[in-house]
């Protein structure tokens, strides 16, 4: 049975790969589907060159570091404070409607956040109008100073919830007589979490890093253009939507080819250096 998700894998995965070739050729839709001449490193050229391109590079890993920086820390305290929880009632109540927003699409989420941030209707501006910090309502959205905040902001509270059940499933694998012997020697709740819960996660943890370095240049473009407006391109354009812009858009194919090529090396150098510094430190990490 594993031929067909082996077949799969190689016709629906490797073998767009494929289509990496017009990269490094003059591809038009008319023409040959490997592109018409073959001009090299031209296209790499391109965009080593272009102002707007590094712009969006630029944007894109503000965007996924911070986002990275935020939520995993968040998603590993709330799996060790939902860990504390004894009651299993409430704890099915604070799982549900933690997990709840990974349920939604994002045009939901970002839906949501317009509305109560909106200059005219939003609760947060009538909050700040009314304890006195603001005089005139804010359109956030729209202003380049808080859209990186609403950026990372919605991406934790859509992913948080998902994210910690991976920590909680490595929190429910610890040895309980561990604390009580623990317990014993003397240590208290932090020293406990330190020396015993932490170090029971940092697979966990390793793995999750690994794998969101790899995708720290594919933010989604669906996101960014749902919050994207001509007030605030100059910090919202990311390379997922200046390639969307350039090849779809513009038919550009062969440009937008090699700027994914381009992401794809860097992801997998992160990735791999990630994997390196993690067996540096750990011999027995599992990747």
């Amino acid at each position: 049975m594993i031929i067909i998700p082996l077949l799969f894998l190689l016709i629906f995965k490797y073998g767009p790969m494929l289509g990496n070739i017009i990269a490094f050729r003059r591809y038009k839709p008319s023409g040959s589907a490997w592109g018409v001449d073959w001009v090299g490193l031209k296209y790499f050229k391109m965009f080593i060159g272009d102002k707007i391109f590094w712009n969006a590079f630029t944007n894109t890993l503000v965007l996924s570091f911070g986002s990275l920086l935020v939520n995993m820390p968040i998603a590993i305290i709330f799996a060790l404070l939902f860990n504390e929880l004894s009651h299993k009632f409430i704890k099915r109540v604070v799982q549900s409607s933690t997990f709840f927003p990974s349920l939604l699409s994002t045009v939901v989420i970002i839906g949501i956040a317009i509305e109560v941030m909106s200059p005219s209707t939003g609760i947060i501006n009538h909050l700040l109008q009314s304890v006195g910090l603001i005089k005139e309502p804010i359109y956030f959205v729209n202003d380049p100073k808080y859209y990186r905040i609403i950026y990372i902001l919605t991406a934790t509270w859509k992913s948080t919830g998902a994210n910690a059940i991976i920590y909680i499933a490595a929190l429910s694998n610890v040895d309980l007589t561990l604390y009580d012997a623990a317990m014993v020697d003397g240590a208290n709740r932090w020293k406990q979490t330190w020396h015993i819960t932490l170090p029971a996660m940092k697979n966990v943890i390793s793995v999750t890093l690994i794998l969101s370095l790899g995708r720290v240049l594919t933010l989604g473009t669906e996101k960014t253009l749902l919050l994207m407006t001509p007030n605030n391109s100059g910090v919202s354009e990311i390379i997922s939507t200046y390639v969307y812009n350039i090849g779809i858009v513009g038919n550009n194919y062969s440009y937008a080819a090699a700027i994914g090529l381009f992401n794809a090396a860097v992801g997998l150098i992160l990735v791999l250096s990630t994997r390196a510094i993690s067996r540096k430190i750990d011999d027995d990490a599992i990747l």
